[in-house]
């Protein structure tokens, strides 16, 4: 929900910025197209997905993960109440390819990072929520000082479980370096979380002792789109207009090409392309607005809704952004005349080809 690189107190090492944020979740620096009317991730309860963090050249700690309704992401009794899974920091290791680079490994040295399989308890009702992650113990080597670290994303739509064996790690819990630098420099040794010492397990969260969320889910699951990470789901409400699909653009050949799924299929570019995308839409839409990596980079108050405008004469904008051989997150929000709202968002990946015509813009 928020760009911010660490949300935590304090900071340390050559450059280093101080960070104010306490946690559970960022107090500042958020996405523009992050709300829960655009969850990065739709869950199911019960299902399995695949997560990930960053190693950022750091070892040892613990990770936790909690989902806790959106009117309560602040509340740190509530992520504590309903903290689902806890694992090392350092488990499953992974490197990344040329598209995961930039989007989970761009600060490590070694091009590395962590992941790890999480089941979304069965006990949620339908919903928005936030779910929280928090990094804390990390040290290298025999000592360490690393704060508590936070995150949370908004998602839509059981007995607490731990995976690792034991970690690496400086502290067993929450809150004992709630500031970085974590003073005294404490040692670094195999540990298991505190809720799970001797064997013990934290109480069971069941579905009498969970808030429903306030107003219910906003969001429907639905065909096509979304995350690599997540349900596969469109941004589809019920609203007098909606965002349906996005198509590619090869704005040399002013050719809007035929529906596929980007979400789901690699978008290769020739030597020399220049494409655009465009917003298939229904409804009274007003204006298209596009975010990039939850940036906002350009807004379309007539037709066709594109990413970069166009000359009305049938010439279009080819877009200007740095998307070669990466992920990108690209969101849309449609809003209509009376402030109602649609969102799309696709996880879309870009990949140049010099084998490929010239101007060539496709899959």
């Amino acid at each position: 929900m928020s760009l911010m690189a660490g949300c935590r107190i304090g900071g340390s090492g050559s450059g280093a910025v101080l960070s104010h944020c306490g946690g559970p979740c960022p107090n500042g620096g958020y996405r523009a197209d992050s709300s829960a009317a655009n969850p990065a991730a739709v869950y199911r309860r019960g299902g399995r997905y695949e997560m990930r963090w960053s190693r950022n050249n750091h070892e040892g700690g613990f990770v936790r993960w909690a989902l806790v309704p959106v009117d309560k992401r602040f509340d740190r009794a509530a992520h504590e109440r309903y903290a689902f899974h806890w694992s090392c920091w350092s488990i499953n290791r992974f490197k990344c390819d040329s598209m995961s680079k930039h989007r989970d490994c761009d600060f490590d040295r070694n091009g590395e990072g962590f992941r790890d399989w999480v089941t979304i308890p069965a006990v949620f009702p339908d919903g928005d929520y936030v779910l929280g992650w928090t990094w804390y113990g990390g040290g290298q080597g025999d000592i360490g000082h690393f704060g508590d670290y936070y995150d949370c994303s908004f998602v839509g739509e059981h007995t607490p479980t731990f995976s690792g064996g034991s970690c690496l790690s400086t502290v067993d819990r929450l809150g004992i370096c709630w500031r970085e630098p974590c003073a005294p420099m404490r040692k670094v040794r195999q540990r298991v979380p505190m809720e799970f010492a001797g064997g013990a397990k934290p109480p069971p969260i069941r579905s009498s002792s969970l808030p429903v969320p306030l107003g219910g889910p906003k969001y429907a699951l639905l065909s096509s789109g979304q995350s690599a990470f997540s349900e596969t789901v469109a941004g589809l409400r019920q609203t007098p207009m909606r965002v349906s699909y996005l198509r590619l653009i090869n704005t040399h050949t002013r050719e809007v090409l035929p529906f596929v799924p980007l979400g789901s299929k690699r978008i290769i570019l020739g030597p020399g392309a220049k494409f655009s995308l465009y917003a298939e839409t229904t409804g009274d839409v007003r204006s298209v607005q596009w975010f990039v990596n939850g940036v906002t980079k350009f807004m379309d108050t007539t037709r066709p809704f594109t990413s970069a405008g166009d000359d009305h004469l049938g010439n279009y904008y080819p877009w200007q952004y740095p998307v070669f051989n990466r992920r990108v997150y690209v969101s849309v929000r449609a809003q209509g005349p009376y402030g109602e709202q649609d969102w799309l968002s696709l996880d879309m990946q870009f990949k140049q080809d010099y084998r490929k015509p010239r101007h060539y813009v496709g899959v």
